[in-house]
């Protein structure tokens, strides 16, 4: 009797690690034949982008290079040049620019092309401002904070630019179920293992699909139920504040760019390209304003309380009446787009920023 209740226990225990093992197997191998996301791997505890690698889609035109320091885009030194004006894009895909050509039309080094057009050469003496794209596609401000401080702060960059909050909204729209509230001890514990256990994710996939379909639990009631809420504008914001703590430990100065406009705030002249891509295209239209404004709203909040610069571009859309040249879908913009994002900000800094650059004395 001894013996079967020790058996008993043995398998109780060794069941969960085998299943485990053989998720993560098993992912490994579907993973291995995927070659967008061989872009992105995780070393050390945090995520980065794989060094000199470079993805050309086959279906569309789509292509980026990560160069050797692990950013998208052309060569840089680590070691910042003194002449240097470093600024670095941190954020998600919009930032990475997922949807954009090729790597010369990510507002990132669209940016850096309109200020070196537009600054005042005098003023800048010897100087050029070099900015970097940290935009990893899924990165939520949690994940960006680890990666602020495991990675990019080696750049030395005297501006940080952080973009947040549609990965850390969708977070909890996709995982956060509505069983037990954000703030139960439950909800958590079953974050932390969705988060964790490669096993119990997929597991809970397959549950709570089929709950869906049961209970007929429609896109737009989760995603007012993320946003009625407090823990994912409270996950958020905690996060956002440590990102700014960390960049002023440093000697960086932060600025927040406010989400800029999406699709969905736009006419579409063809949603039947935009709906053969996304299902549920249709009830993002409808729900994406609300999620956009309760994520400005959390943006202005941070900013006014922590007395950082806040970047708004919404007024460079302001022409716009059809959306469709300029978004690749419902919230990652076009390289059409993206030149609106990059001359907002360019304006933004030509307009109120302080360089605190020496200027250059008369010959």
């Amino acid at each position: 009797m001894h013996k079967k209740k020790s058996s008993f226990f043995l398998l109780i225990v060794l069941l969960p690690l085998f299943l485990e093992a053989g998720s993560r197997f098993l992912l490994f191998i579907k993973e291995r034949g995927t070659e967008r996301h061989t872009a992105i791997i995780q070393e050390k505890g945090y995520v980065r982008l794989k060094p000199n690698y470079e993805y050309r889609s086959k279906d569309s035109n789509e292509k980026y290079s990560i160069n050797s320091l692990g950013y998208r885009g052309r060569e840089i030194n680590k070691i910042k040049p003194k002449n240097k004006i470093r600024i670095v894009a941190l954020g998600g895909s919009i930032t990475f620019g997922s949807g954009t050509s090729d790597n010369e039309h990510t507002y990132s080094a669209l940016l850096e092309e309109y200020l070196d057009e537009q600054i005042d050469k005098a003023t800048f003496a010897d100087y050029s401002i070099e900015v970097v794209n940290a935009g990893i596609p899924g990165l939520r401000a949690d994940s960006l904070l680890i990666y602020l401080k495991e990675k990019v702060l080696e750049l030395k960059p005297d501006i940080v630019i952080i973009f947040s909050g549609w990965n850390d909204w969708n977070y909890f729209l996709t995982q956060g179920y509505q069983v037990f509230d954000y703030q139960s001890p439950i909800y958590r514990l079953n974050m932390m293992l969705t988060e964790n256990s490669v096993f119990y994710s997929k597991l809970r996939n397959v549950v709570t699909g089929y709950r869906a379909v049961i209970k007929g639990d429609k896109f737009k009631k989760r995603a007012f139920n993320v946003l009625r809420q407090d823990f994912f504008t409270i996950t958020l914001s905690k996060n956002i504040k440590q990102i700014i703590e960390i960049c002023r430990s440093n000697r960086v100065e932060p600025i927040l760019l406010l989400q800029p406009p999406t699709l969905a705030n736009f006419k579409v002249k063809n949603q039947s390209k935009f709906i053969e891509r996304d299902p549920v295209f249709l009830e993002k239209k409808e729900v994406y304003p609300q999620v956009l404004k309760k994520l400005q709203e959390i943006f202005m909040d941070i900013a006014s309380e922590n007395k950082i610069p806040l970047i708004d571009v919404s007024k460079n859309f302001g022409s716009v009446k059809y959306g469709d040249q300029y978004f690749i879908d419902i919230i990652h913009p076009s390289h059409v787009g993206n030149k609106l994002v990059a001359r907002g900000i360019s304006d933004w800094f030509l307009k109120f920023h302080k360089w605190n650059l020496p200027v250059k004395q008369a010959t």
